[in-house]
């Protein structure tokens, strides 16, 4: 076997992520993990297009041998599965708001002279924290909340917010993986 296979699935994998890049330049969707989602599955068939345009591949090598050919496609589609689920997956964390990234910026940009507890803790406002991930989980379907968003027309929403049957079916496989490295339940 080649390196082709590897090449097209991160030549895939770095067209995915140029146009994830001008969509969103473009215009943000509201729903982007779940357009993220689309778009690489969209995308998925680009490896084994790229494939067969490759001359070094059994594909084009003269000799027939299907069953090599098949291996080849198969390791493009799992080394573009691969980089793209681990790319959706550490999107949220890359766009959100992330204090601890926060922190680092901004103690950066203190320069040689630093940041006390108390200069770093006056960058953050809890109550945005809270509201920006509220936010999130009800744009994304997580959540809801009869009264709206967090803040729609002018007022703010205290709630009640409910877990979804799709949040209960997202929260499911993390609770069962933190169960089994025998982690509590909202603990670390």
């Amino acid at each position: 076997m080649t390196f082709a296979p590897l090449l097209a699935g991160l030549g895939s994998f770095f067209v995915a992520l140029f146009i994830h890049s001008l969509v969103w330049r473009i215009r943000r969707p509201k729903r982007d993990v779940l357009t993220l989602f689309i778009l690489f599955c969209l995308l998925a068939a680009l490896p084994v297009v790229l494939l067969l345009f490759c001359p070094y591949t059994p594909l084009f090598s003269g000799v027939e041998r299907e069953s090599s050919a098949a291996i080849e496609v198969c390791a493009a589609l799992l080394s573009y599965g691969s980089l793209a689920a681990s790319y959706i997956m550490t999107y949220p964390a890359l766009q959100a708001r992330c204090p601890s990234l926060r922190m680092v910026l901004h103690i950066e940009r203190a320069g040689g002279r630093g940041m006390s507890l108390a200069e770093v803790s006056a960058l953050f406002d809890s109550a945005d924290l809270i509201t920006d991930r509220l936010e999130d989980l009800l744009t994304s379907g997580l959540v809801v909340s009869d009264a709206g968003p967090v803040y729609g027309n002018g007022q703010k929403n205290e709630g009640p917010f409910k877990v979804t049957r799709r949040g209960a079916l997202v929260l499911k496989p993390f609770m069962l993986f933190r169960t089994f490295l025998g982690l509590a339940p909202g603990a670390g």
